[in-house]
């Protein structure tokens, strides 16, 4: 989630999204980031089951699968992001060639 974080933090002031190659690697940051969200909130709510017996199994049971819905919908909303890009990319360039 660090990891993730620290690269999209270099790219995004440099506007490095301009680049496909970087896009990519952007993309790739946020999804460790949204990954690393969800296992940690996966994690505190084992350790906080472990500690003091709370919440219960069902509930656990339901964060883990929130978590795992949250992460997909993050893992398609950035496929999307990833397909879209030659299109905006198109898009943009035209309107710069009008100019």
């Amino acid at each position: 989630m660090v990891a993730g974080a620290a690269v999209a933090r270099v790219i995004v002031p440099r506007r490095g999204w301009r680049e496909a190659r970087l896009f990519v690697l952007l993309l790739i940051a946020a999804w460790f980031v949204c990954s690393g969200l969800a296992e940690l909130a996966v994690s505190g709510g084992e350790t906080i089951r472990l500690v003091w017996g709370t919440p219960s199994a069902a509930a656990l049971a339901a964060l883990k699968a929130r978590a795992d819905a949250a992460l997909l919908v993050a893992t398609i909303a950035l496929l999307v992001c990833l397909l879209a890009y030659p299109l905006m990319r198109n898009r943009i360039s035209a309107g710069r060639h009008r100019e």
